[in-house]
């Protein structure tokens, strides 16, 4: 039988990685279809998002 340990998972935490995470994946998209970068700018900027 294998014991495993969940250790790391005290320490994690999730609001952090998507900090990290969601710039990423905004230009992962863009990537992929630019119009959709363009799509999201122009809907922050309708709903002045800071």
């Amino acid at each position: 039988m294998v014991k495993t340990s969940y250790s790391w998972m005290k320490n994690f935490d999730f609001m952090k990685l998507m900090r990290f995470m969601g710039p990423g994946f905004l230009m992962g998209i863009a990537y992929l279809d630019p119009g959709n970068l363009q799509s999201d700018i122009q809907s922050g900027i309708i709903a002045q998002y800071k």
